[in-house]
């Protein structure tokens, strides 16, 4: 949990980060991130695209600018179209595995799975290339294999540092009920974990759900 004074504590240290650092793009980076996480896009949106400036070649910064940019509604074409992680540094993992997923959403499966062999040949025990290997079987129209997936996952020891990507994993598989059964069991929100929860356009069924509003309650953003 994070009470309001602690928000208020972390957006000053960041302004003052930015006072003393004006071209520290991570500053900016982080601090869009956590206002995308408190729900004020336009804040979120200028923070993220002055990031982007200072640092256009960043591959995490550019995930979070289109994530920014997705969850607050903003045009395709209104975008200056940034590189994709994998197309910054080959060898992101998480690059790889969103890339391979996006493929998967166009049926370009044998790519799709391609992207994955390499994804995980990078990171094999990483939460985002092993949900993403999911959702790879998942819009190719191999239901059991994502079913089989998503349960390996689960199994494994170190689940319970992976709740939030499960939960997305669920989700995106209209399984909304295993979807907060697995947020619930979520015990060390950080912020990239809240910054999902607000934006990921997998979580989007779930915001419409009452659940969902106790859930943010709980986890301390407004």
């Amino acid at each position: 949990h994070t009470d309001a004074a602690a928000w208020e504590a972390a957006e000053r240290e960041f302004e003052t980060a930015i006072d003393l650092s004006p071209s520290n793009a991570l500053a900016h980076h982080w601090y869009a991130v956590m206002l995308a996480s408190l729900n004020r896009p336009e804040e979120a949106l200028r923070m993220i695209r002055r990031a982007k400036r200072l640092d256009p070649f960043s591959a995490p910064l550019n995930g979070a600018l289109n994530g920014i940019e997705t969850w607050a509604g903003v045009p395709q074409a209104e975008r200056a179209r940034p590189p994709r992680g994998f197309e910054i540094d080959p060898t992101n993992a998480n690059g790889r595995a969103n890339n391979a997923v996006r493929l998967a959403q166009q049926k370009k499966c044998a790519e799709a799975e391609k992207e994955m062999v390499e994804a995980r040949a990078l990171a094999p025990n990483n939460a985002v290339v092993q949900v993403g290997g999911v959702g790879v079987h998942w819009f190719c129209s191999d239901s059991a294999r994502a079913r089989a997936a998503l349960a390996e996952i689960e199994r494994s020891p170190d689940a319970m540092r992976k709740t939030v990507y499960i939960a997305m994993a669920h989700a995106g598989m209209g399984q909304v009920d295993s979807a907060f059964a697995w947020m619930d069991r979520e015990e060390r929100w950080g912020m990239v974990d809240r910054f999902e929860l607000r934006t990921s356009p997998y979580f989007a069924r779930l915001r419409r759900d009452p659940r969902f509003e106790a859930l943010l309650r709980r986890v301390g953003m407004p």
